[in-house]
């Protein structure tokens, strides 16, 4: 059972969200990188893999963080920050304004009006 802020996205939904190519997903899944962390089950048997909102809104960031060519060793560093900020990805994130300048990334949490 998936909750609201949950949901369930396939590899292509995830793909075409967040304009990332399936291959990079598939890639990403085989290192261990980011995986799928919802699972479709009849019986006993798993049927289908897929992607939460809070696993999309993550691939999101990293492609940007990507795309401002920062190696993946960085992104990981600024995603634990955003993590150690937020809180684990959940409706909480909907809340901040995140955006990157530079090589840095920032999260500026609405009720809070601070920055980090």
């Amino acid at each position: 059972m998936t909750t609201e802020w949950q949901g369930f996205y396939t590899i292509a939904q995830v793909a075409r969200l967040a304009q990332i190519p399936r291959r990079t997903l598939y890639d990403w899944r085989q290192r261990r990188i980011i995986t799928p962390s919802l699972e479709i089950v009849v019986g006993e048997e798993v049927v289908d893999y897929g992607y939460s909102y809070a696993d999309l809104t993550i691939i999101k960031i990293m492609r940007l963080l990507r795309e401002d060519r920062l190696d993946l060793t960085s992104v990981g560093i600024a995603l634990r920050h955003l993590y150690e900020r937020l809180g684990p990805p959940s409706r909480g994130w909907a809340e901040a304004h995140v955006y990157i300048a530079g090589r840095k990334i920032y999260a500026e949490l609405l009720d809070e009006g601070e920055t980090t």
